[in-house]
């Protein structure tokens, strides 16, 4: 048997629609908990953080950007950001 080291992915968790990335802190800080790591971001389209006529591309660009921080992810989107997985 092979043994491989442990090579933990990062979470890289997308807000929905009328959020920001905070309504993920639980979920963070149970992953810590376990010893895994994860990263948020902000949508540009969503939230208090909402950037007038932003849209789906502009969201599409926040998380290429941010996935370009991480290397091993996983991203996890909840709603609205499932259909700019598409474009990413």
């Amino acid at each position: 048997m092979t043994n491989f080291p442990d090579r933990r992915l990062t979470f890289l968790l997308v807000h929905g629609a009328w959020h920001q990335s905070s309504c993920w802190a639980p979920l963070q800080a149970a992953l810590a908990e376990n010893g895994w790591r994860s990263g948020t971001v902000d949508l540009p389209s969503s939230g208090d953080q909402s950037t007038p006529n932003a849209g789906m591309y502009d969201d599409a660009v926040a998380i290429e950007e941010a996935l370009q921080r991480v290397a091993d992810v996983a991203l996890l989107a909840w709603v609205l950001p499932a259909d700019t997985m598409c474009v990413v």
